[in-house]
């Protein structure tokens, strides 16, 4: 099987080994609002744009090796990171807790 993403559907191929196409399916898929953080880089803090009002998020940065260095619940759009926080590039992730799954992600730096 192949996958090919659009931006609301998953559109799933079967491929017969000679390279023919000989089934397919589509599924609808949400839609993941495109976050915005910035400044970027930042020193203490990000302002987040592009998700939807009163949301309750759990918010992580996961650095390059893979590694959760930070994480909080969250609501607004301002978060304040700790000054213990190392300088560094950061996958800044954002989990909607109420349907548990991830809402969106931006590549951050922390000066």
């Amino acid at each position: 099987m192949e996958c090919f993403e659009g931006e609301t559907t998953l559109k799933l191929y079967k491929v017969s080994p000679s390279g023919d196409i000989t089934s397919s399916v589509t599924l609808p898929v949400a839609a993941r609002p495109r976050i915005r953080a910035w400044p970027n880089p930042f020193t203490d803090r990000v302002t987040l744009d592009g998700l939807p009002a009163n949301g309750l998020y759990r918010v992580d940065l996961v650095d390059m090796s893979g590694r959760v260095c930070y994480s909080q619940r969250w609501s607004g759009t301002e978060i304040v990171f700790p000054e213990t926080l190392p300088a560094g590039a950061y996958s800044l992730r954002v989990t909607s807790l109420l349907m548990n799954q991830v809402t969106g992600s931006q590549m951050v730096v922390k000066q």
